[in-house]
């Protein structure tokens, strides 16, 4: 996290984001299914804006989010929405870790967090913490 940015200021740089993404008519991207490839995503500008988001106002952390992706905090993180609907600023931090350091390497995990629901999920909970 950003030591030069408050929380409220992370969080508030992310609200336009979690507007738009809740609508059934956002466009995230799409997938693009090469002959005898792996499939991969192309997404959006709003997509690439909120990667971008992500990154410049410091939700990425530096720890070790392999790791912390198989401990019973994250699991049931990603499992259970009641977590989720109740995560820290610095657990939803460490989630969109794992999520963009696995997009860096898949291509694949940002689109399948979105169409699964889950992209939109911890941006609800971003506007409620940013509503406190």
């Amino acid at each position: 996290m950003r030591k030069d940015l408050t929380l409220q200021q992370m969080l508030d740089g992310l609200l336009e984001f979690a507007e738009y993404f809740q609508r059934p008519d956002a466009d995230f991207g799409e997938w693009e299914l090469p002959q005898r490839q792996t499939p991969f995503a192309i997404l959006s500008q709003r997509a690439t804006d909120f990667l971008e988001a992500c990154y410049e106002l410091g939700w990425l952390e530096s720890f070790n989010s392999a790791r912390w992706a198989n401990t019973e905090e994250a699991t049931e993180l990603w499992s259970d929405p009641e977590a989720l609907e109740i995560a820290t600023a610095h657990q939803i931090s460490r989630i969109l870790t794992v999520i963009l350091r696995e997009e860096h390497f898949s291509n694949v995990a940002l689109m399948s967090a979105f169409e699964s629901g889950y992209i939109q999920r911890v941006l609800r909970r971003i506007a409620d913490l940013a509503a406190e």
